[in-house]
């Protein structure tokens, strides 16, 4: 899958944010395993989130590491990132069962070494962004999280927001917001599907 910005969609090397359009998002880059019309992506997206099958999270979560070195070499990573699962709300979390950010997470860093750092709170319910039409996605997830605690981010300049499905981004870049408050250098999103 050829990268590209997450604002303007115009393709790139590494899926870094073009400079014109940082004035609209938070985040350095995203990187995705491909797009979310892909059938297999997809369907498999599918079950791992909505019919439970939490199997899933080690084969789709796989599919992001080799991407991962688009970021930074995994030594680098290591040393330098965190990986921060976006939340979900309480009540969606007593639906569902289970964060699907956060499992896939958990296998990246098992994988990788890459640590996790579950800080993010989502501290507002807010509509599925599937269901938005993407001109009021934005505002549905303004102002959405906060941080739990701060305390191991300081050695950290790469902070890797995880998470499913981005389409727009806005999610991701709403997650992005409390991370730069408190002196973030480099924010990128992965995700397994980008719509």
């Amino acid at each position: 899958m050829p990268l590209s910005c997450i604002v303007c969609g115009k393709d790139n090397a590494r899926g870094v944010t073009c400079i014109d359009c940082r004035k609209r998002t938070l985040l350095r880059g995203l990187v995705a395993v491909g797009p979310y019309g892909s059938t297999s992506l997809k369907r498999g997206v599918h079950w791992f989130k909505f019919k439970g099958v939490k199997g899933l999270a080690d084969p789709l979560a796989k599919l992001l590491i080799p991407r991962l070195n688009i970021i930074g070499p995994l030594a680098s990573l290591q040393k330098e990132a965190v990986l921060i699962p976006v939340p979900l709300h309480k009540r969606r979390l007593r639906q569902r069962g289970f964060n699907q950010s956060l499992e896939i997470a958990r296998v990246l860093e098992r994988y990788t070494g890459i640590p996790v750092m579950d800080i993010l709170i989502r501290r507002k319910a807010t509509w599925t962004q599937t269901k938005l039409p993407s001109e009021l996605r934005e505002g549905n997830v303004s102002d959405a999280f906060s941080l739990e605690e701060i305390s191991g981010l300081e050695n950290r300049r790469l902070q890797i927001i995880v998470d499913d499905v981005a389409t727009t981004g806005s999610t991701l870049s709403a997650a992005a917001k409390p991370l730069k408050e408190v002196g973030a250098e480099e924010v990128w999103g992965v995700t397994i599907a980008r719509g």
